[in-house]
């Protein structure tokens, strides 16, 4: 048998270059095909740094000079960006299809990489904050080719490099390790446009309508600063992407000559204000009332349940920048920390203030600006201070205290817990110190009713109290003052407020005198360097406990007590000040919040000395 090589050959050769072809072809389908343009790797900063806007048909003529083209990014996202990570070029970096070495818009085959070179000029950092702009001009810098809201603005100086007719911008990220793609966009039609671009980037469908432009007429994305989609461009004013963009904003024209916005905002954006104010008359309404600083406002998103955080100035004040329409709900939320993580947050009111007003508000921005969106918060009153005296039997002990309202409202004052130590007749009676003097005058009238208060009032009141003539030394009389407040007329806080005050007697019979223990507490504000009735969060209070022996005897087994108040924790060890010789030692002792000073010795009839402790406010 005889072999045909001729034949085998031709024939194997066929074959081969029918597979090679077939072979070829799918590459080229595949390749050219949308599905290929997904193998594109993503940036991690896809959807954070966006093409925003651009202007492909220049207003001037085709010089450097009078070329205004440009190219704007936006930082849609919540960190700065240093800008030099990233490239950007009419062409496709991936597949090397670029607009020549001359045609694209750095002049040159490059991309431009944000840091200028020759004769290209930039201005301002590199390192891009969210919600802000870097504007590319395609040629040099003159008075119309300025974006003065811009926070980065480069000129590449040359003279107009983007077609008219049809072109396309990418933006990509540029590693140690790889390019990859941050953004594109493109209009139009024809050789400068690459066509193997990710399908679910870009939908080609929408490329002819966002060709009308005029000159000096760039092409928006709306909303600012939205995720790049062919459905979401217009050209800027045209209201063209109105009726395929989900979330549409209108797009604006910022320039005074020209349909552009360059550096600022496409769409027009709104403001969200509000105070956060002292309720004094307590109807929930800001009528000029003090204003409270400082205080945390969270505003949500509902749309992509996203939060911005502010904080009120010091006058109360707080706003909301560059929002587009939709639905949001504002909270106050005083005890949260500036967090946009944390989102939703807690409502929660601000340190001694109850709210007056709902914590969350929902609303809704529809094509105007929104104010007077408030919050109304109380002040909560104050009552002080706890006290203990040492008398003889049948005699009279007289504890003073001072309530301050600092909202209109009514308070009812009692005498609670009353505990006598062995069980005697004990007598205890409230009184209304009428001019504050501290003294049972004949003046001073017995309270048995609710008293009206207006805002920053204050009352004084007595409590008396008679020891049995039976009484031996170490019979005990402890009670709890008590005031319940409520806040206006009880329609906005329906729960009234209740503080108590603790007072304690301690009889001691000695034959040959007796002592008589004096307290005084006072409160000074260390951070105003003023006395301590108001307070902030974070200021710093002293308190001083002051103790003197009024009688004609010893006083032996000498101890104060005292707590730290709450909506403060203490700071640092209390100190047992000023210490009279007799009492031989001076321990301070702190168990959570109750606090306690030992003395070794005696408290000698007439004399005194000081303890004191010191806190911050939450």
């Amino acid at each position: 048998m005889r072999f045909n090589n001729k034949h085998y050959r031709q024939g194997h050769y066929s074959r081969f270059y029918s597979w090679i072809s077939w072979r070829i072809a799918l590459l080229l389908l595949i390749y050219l095909s949308p599905g290929y343009a997904n193998s594109y790797p993503l940036s991690s900063l896809r959807g954070q740094i966006v093409i925003n806007e651009v202007l492909f048909k220049q207003s001037g003529a085709n010089t450097a000079t009078e070329n205004d083209e440009f190219i704007e990014l936006y930082n849609a996202g919540s960190v700065a960006v240093d800008l030099t990570r990233l490239r950007l070029i009419d062409g496709n970096l991936f597949t090397n299809e670029i607009d020549g070495t001359s045609g694209n818009i750095t002049g040159n085959s490059n991309a431009f990489n944000f840091i200028c070179s020759g004769k290209q000029v930039c201005t301002g950092s590199s390192l891009l904050p969210p919600n802000t702009y870097a504007v590319i001009w395609v040629g040099q810098a003159s008075a119309t080719t300025h974006a003065p809201q811009a926070s980065f603005q480069a000129w590449l100086g040359n003279a107009p490099k983007l077609n008219d007719t049809g072109d396309d911008m990418w933006l990509y990220e540029q590693s140690s390790s790889e390019l990859s793609l941050v953004d594109y966009m493109s209009v139009g039609s024809g050789t400068a446009v690459n066509t193997n671009v990710p399908s679910d980037i870009w939908n080609f469908s929408y490329n002819a309508s966002l060709l009308n432009f005029a000159k000096g007429q760039s092409v928006s994305l709306t909303p600012n600063g939205q995720l790049s989609s062919s459905a979401c461009w217009e050209t800027s004013t045209s209201g063209n992407a109105s009726s395929t963009c989900p979330h549409y904003l209108p797009s604006l024209a910022q320039d005074n000559t020209r349909l552009m916005s360059q550096g600022a905002s496409n769409t027009r954006l709104y403001t969200l204000s509000g105070r956060v104010f002292q309720d004094k008359n307590v109807n929930g309404l800001d009528d000029s009332e003090t204003g409270l600083r400082k205080v945390t406002v969270v505003l949500q998103k509902l749309s992509d349940q996203t939060c911005q955080i502010t904080r009120t100035d010091t006058s109360g004040a707080y706003q909301f920048s560059q929002l587009n329409q939709g639905d949001y709900s504002v909270y106050e939320a005083a005890q949260t920390d500036i967090d946009a993580n944390t989102c939703p947050p807690t409502p929660s009111d601000p340190n001694q203030y109850t709210s007056s007003s709902p914590n969350q508000r929902p609303v809704t921005i529809n094509q105007q600006s929104l104010s007077e969106i408030n919050f109304a918060d109380v002040r909560r009153p104050a009552l002080s201070l706890n006290h203990s005296l040492v008398i003889q039997p049948d005699s009279v002990a007289v504890y003073a205290h001072r309530f301050s309202s600092y909202s209109s409202g009514t308070v009812l004052f009692s005498l609670q817990n009353s505990v006598a130590t062995p069980n005697l007749d004990w007598a205890s009676q409230l009184y209304r110190d009428a001019n504050c003097n501290q003294q049972l005058d004949a003046t001073d009238t017995p309270l048995t009713s609710a008293l009206n208060l207006h805002a920053n009032q204050s009352i004084c009141v007595l409590v008396k109290v008679l020891s049995p003539s039976n009484a031996s030394s170490g019979a005990t009389y402890t009670f709890a003052v008590q005031s319940q407040f409520v806040f206006g007329d009880g329609s906005l806080i329906a729960e009234p407020v209740l503080q108590t005050q603790r007072d304690i007697t301690r009889v001691i019979a000695d034959t040959q005198g007796a002592g008589n223990l004096v307290l005084n507490k006072a409160v000074y504000n260390v951070t105003r360097d003023t006395e301590g009735s108001v307070a902030l969060p974070s200021e710093i209070l002293r308190y001083t406990l002051h103790y003197t022996n009024s009688g004609d005897g010893k006083l032996h087994d000498f101890a104060l007590h005292d707590s730290v108040p709450a909506f403060t924790h203490l700071v640092g060890t209390p100190t047992c000040g000023t210490t009279p010789s007799a009492l031989d030692t001076c321990q301070a002792v702190v168990d959570g919040t109750a606090l306690e000073w030992q003395f070794s010795g005696y408290l000698p009839a007439g004399a005194e000395g000081e303890v004191t402790f010191t806190v911050q406010v939450d």
